[in-house]
């Protein structure tokens, strides 16, 4: 890809810093302050828009992949591995949002370990740590952390499968 087509795309990712090597198609909506990338890093937003807000701290590690209609809210903290995959219509969350009955708004960090893969429509809610190399389900909706190398699926979220993994694999999907 030449210097100036990868520009224009990282241009888009504004007002997130990101590392080289930065892949951006279509249009997301970044709205992040507090927003940095590493190398690697790819967003599409083709069919669905992908959006990145909040004032929270937000990191990416090297070699992450948001698929298009992604949506990251981070009000505190969110922190996301290296070669994670997150794929289409995710929801990460680090807070309520709004207030549920007489309860305070519930804010707190969410944790995706490295090498892991949030499938499609999966919601990771407030509070919540995904393990090293763990998969989510699809429409899987995540209310208590997950264990390394493990699948699960549903809604709560539950175990349904512990993965063996080659201790060198980077990834619980295949590479």
């Amino acid at each position: 890809m030449t210097r100036l087509r990868q520009h224009r795309y990282v241009r888009r990712l504004r007002p997130m810093t990101v590392g080289r090597w930065t892949e951006c198609l279509g249009t997301p909506l970044i709205t992040a302050t507090d927003a940095v990338a590493g190398d690697a890093f790819r967003v599409h937003s083709l069919g669905a828009t992908t959006v990145i807000k909040g004032g929270g701290r937000l990191r990416f590690g090297d070699d992450v992949y948001l698929n298009s209609g992604v949506r990251i809210v981070c009000r505190q903290e969110v922190t996301i591995g290296s070669h994670v995959l997150i794929g289409f219509g995710a929801v990460i969350l680090d807070s309520d949002q709004h207030p549920v009955g007489d309860a305070p708004v519930r804010t707190l960090p969410v944790r995706i370990g490295d090498g892991s893969w949030i499938a499609a429509n999966a919601i990771i809610l407030p509070g919540v740590t995904v393990g090293r190399r763990s998969i989510v389900g699809a429409g899987s909706v995540v209310t208590g952390d997950v264990p390394d190398e493990v699948v699960v699926a549903g809604n709560p979220a539950r175990v349904v499968r512990q993965l063996s993994l080659p201790p060198d694999h980077k990834t619980a999907f295949g590479h």
